[in-house]
């Protein structure tokens, strides 16, 4: 993949993570010149079109559907309300999944040590 990007003239710095490289190099959505984003998503869907393995890809699809499939069609804009929703959103599910840790930092940085018969306040 880095080879294939680097060809295109869409270098991935050293010490990136290759998936996060490629999210942001395609992803419209967040960027801050659209119109420079799209450029990169044309050029990157013409030089998959002239690639070799694209006949291989285009095989799997169905005929009606043809070559507009791997298209984009219709460009996406994010509202202001929307990313910070979306952010948030994100942030709850992953509280959700993590109920664990967050209780367990919750309990360490607000709770009192535990007190054990053995051990007297004045020893800590």
């Amino acid at each position: 993949m880095k080879s294939y990007f680097d060809n295109l003239g869409f270098a991935m710095p050293a010490q990136t993570n290759p998936a996060e490289f490629i999210l942001e190099l395609t992803n419209v959505d967040f960027a801050r010149d659209k119109a420079t984003a799209m450029e990169h998503i044309d050029k990157i869907q013409q030089a998959w079109i002239r690639h070799k393995e694209f006949n291989a890809t285009c095989s799997l699809l169905s005929e009606e559907k043809g070559l507009q499939s791997l298209k984009v069609n219709k460009q996406s804009y994010a509202s202001r309300a929307l990313i910070p929703a979306v952010l948030l959103h994100r942030l709850v599910i992953k509280s959700f999944r993590d109920i664990v840790t967050y209780g367990i930092r919750i309990i360490m940085y607000t709770g009192k040590p535990a007190s054990h018969p053995w051990v007297d306040v004045a020893d800590r």
